[in-house]
């Protein structure tokens, strides 16, 4: 089965730094990425997100950095429609938002408009999303969406 993911920005942070959420070194969500890739699964982006994911890629580039390869491979990744699936109109509010996260409305609006599983190491956004029963969302931490993209 092929997935949509859609990655929190929080995700490309942590596999560009290879670090997890507590500055470990960890390369669950570089692994995740490649996964992503190299298994033809898809990541899902909308406007806020593309912003996001290049304000972060911009200003990684522009430091002094041994992770010039990630950056690249998820430019790439995000660049290639076969990876990546776009939609910059404005999305749909939900009918009940004050249950999730007010700085993850983008990401929920987008991962439901989708129907794609939401990445992410933020565990308020992971529980507010879990504990909904609408089978077309779901979200998970990095570690647990590996499990997903090694699906071919």
């Amino acid at each position: 089965m092929k997935y949509k993911f859609l990655l929190d920005e929080n995700v490309i942070y942590h596999a560009i730094q290879r670090r997890d959420k507590f500055n470990n070194f960890d390369l669950t969500a570089a692994k995740l990425l490649v996964l992503i890739a190299k298994n033809c699964h898809s990541i899902v982006i909308d406007s806020t997100l593309w912003k996001s994911y290049h304000k972060i890629l911009a200003r990684l580039k522009s430091e002094k950095s041994d992770f010039v390869k990630m950056i690249m491979h998820i430019h790439l990744l995000l660049s290639n429609s076969e990876k990546s699936m776009t939609d910059f109109q404005t999305l749909p509010e939900l009918t009940d938002e004050t249950i999730y996260p007010r700085k993850d409305i983008y990401v929920v609006r987008a991962a439901y408009h989708f129907s794609a599983v939401i990445v992410t190491s933020d565990s308020d956004l992971t529980e507010a999303i879990n504990i909904m029963e609408h089978a077309s969302v779901k979200a998970l931490h990095p570690e647990k969406a590996l499990k997903l993209a090694r699906e071919t």
